[in-house]
């Protein structure tokens, strides 16, 4: 995107900046529990064996990929935090635009759930 050339990362955040240029329509989420190879555990500062976080991100628009992002975060730093919400009236101080329609997959009726997701680093870390 030729746009982003110009862009000032500095003061807003390139995901931030392509949703507002390229808004995806599809998002998946895999997170999964690694050690990293020798090259990362260096840029880690942790042993090559140590117990690390990837998360591997992919965004789609109609179809078509967006962004692909692979992140890698130290175990012993990181929690990986998720809170939900059975319905969105039970958390009045969530935007509506922050809640999100979802079907349930053993086809019941669709339900409507906020959530937080985050890596929370450690305050012990």
């Amino acid at each position: 995107m030729p746009e982003a050339e110009k862009a000032d990362f500095a003061g807003e955040a390139p995901g931030t900046w392509l949703l507002g240029h390229i808004p995806w329509t599809q998002a998946r989420h895999v997170i999964r529990a690694v050690t990293p190879t020798r090259k990362e555990a260096g840029m880690l500062g942790v042993n090559a064996g140590a117990a690390c976080l990837e998360l591997d991100r992919t965004t789609w628009r109609a179809g078509r990929i967006v962004t692909h992002v692979r992140q890698l975060f130290r175990g012993d730093r990181f929690d990986l935090v998720a809170e939900f919400n059975a319905c969105a009236e039970a958390d009045s101080a969530l935007p509506a635009t922050r809640r999100v329609p979802v079907a349930l997959l053993a086809g019941c009726r669709p339900w409507e759930f906020s959530a937080v997701n985050a890596l929370k680093r450690r305050k012990n870390s």
